[in-house]
C-alpha cells in the first residue's frame, strides 16, 4: 500500500512536472512571438523616424528658401516704395513749381491783358510732369 501511495504522488509529481513543461514551452513560444514582433515593430519605427528626419530636413530647407525669397520680395517692394515716394515728391515739386509758374504767368498775362490760350498752358504742364517723372525714373 506504501508503494501504491508513493507511485500514485510519483505519477501526481509526473503530471505536475508535465503541465509545468507544458507551460513553460508555451510561455518560451509566447516570448518567442513577442520579440519577433517587437523586432518588427522597431524596425517599423526606425522607418518612420528615418522618414521623419527627411521630411523635417526638407521641411526646414524649403522653409529657409522661403525666408529667402519672402527677404529678397522685402527688399523690393522697399526699393519699390522708396522710388514711389520719391516720384511722389518730384511730382508735387514739379506742381508746386508749375503752379507757382502759372501764377506768375496769370499775373503777367493780366498786367499785359495777354492770356496764354489753353492748349499751351497744357503741353507745358504735360512736360513738366514728363520731365518729373522721367528724373524719377532715372
Amino acid at each position: 500500500q506504501q508503494q501504491q501511495q508513493q507511485q500514485q504522488q510519483c505519477q501526481s509529481s509526473s503530471n505536475s512536472v508535465e503541465r509545468c513543461w507544458k507551460r513553460v514551452q508555451e510561455v518560451e513560444e509566447k516570448v518567442q512571438h513577442f520579440t519577433i514582433n517587437l523586432k518588427n515593430n522597431n524596425n517599423n519605427m526606425e522607418h518612420r523616424l528615418r522618414r521623419l528626419e527627411q521630411a523635417a530636413e526638407t521641411t526646414a530647407r524649403d522653409l529657409s528658401t522661403h525666408i529667402h525669397s519672402f527677404k529678397d520680395l522685402r527688399s523690393k517692394i522697399d526699393a519699390m516704395h522708396r522710388s514711389v515716394s520719391r516720384v511722389s515728391r518730384i511730382v508735387d515739386e514739379a506742381a508746386a513749381t508749375q503752379k507757382e509758374q502759372m501764377h506768375k504767368q496769370l499775373a503777367e498775362d493780366q498786367h499785359q491783358n495777354q492770356p496764354k490760350r489753353g492748349r499751351e498752358q497744357r503741353d507745358t504742364t504735360t512736360t513738366a510732369v514728363a520731365t518729373a517723372v522721367a528724373a524719377a525714373a532715372a
